[in-house]
């Protein structure tokens, strides 16, 4: 088997990897196909990241996390405007000072994103999901009732 050749962060996750288990390399790199690794690469990034969700059938993932995600991180005029401040004030000022600002939604949507995986990971294996159902509603609930 070939050595991770780098293309597409392969070579990355190796020395991450090796990095982690003191230097020595893990098991499974022994056992990796990494010309397998790399055709599966190359027809990953054939499709963007909006198809890729569709396909999962998790568009709202995509919509209500990824865009509002990425818009933060990458500084969008929405996301810059978050910074402004001082309506009515007849003065603008910019805070651009650290904020949990938008903790709490991130948290939300994080918790619906573990809850889908759960849930696919119990409907591949055959797992019985339907006790953590309302477990998982009640916690959900819990998010807004601080409300």
């Amino acid at each position: 088997m070939a050595s991770p050749s780098g293309k597409n962060g392969l070579t990355q996750a190796y020395r991450r990897d090796t990095e982690l288990h003191g230097g020595n390399k893990p098991e499974w790199v022994g056992k990796t196909d990494w010309s397998e690794c790399e055709k599966r690469a190359k027809e990953w990034f054939k499709t963007n990241i909006r198809e890729r969700a569709e396909e999962a059938k998790e568009s709202f993932h995509y919509d209500t996390g990824y865009r509002f995600y990425s818009s933060i991180e990458h500084s969008d005029a929405w996301s810059l405007s978050s910074y402004l401040d001082g309506e009515g004030s007849g003065t603008l000022h910019v805070n651009s000072t650290p904020s949990d600002k938008y903790v709490s939604l991130a948290l939300e949507h994080n918790f619906a994103v573990m809850a889908t995986i759960l849930y696919k990971v119990c409907k591949h294996f055959s797992i019985d999901y339907s006790s953590y159902e309302s477990q998982l509603d009640s916690a959900h609930k819990l998010f807004h009732a601080s409300e």
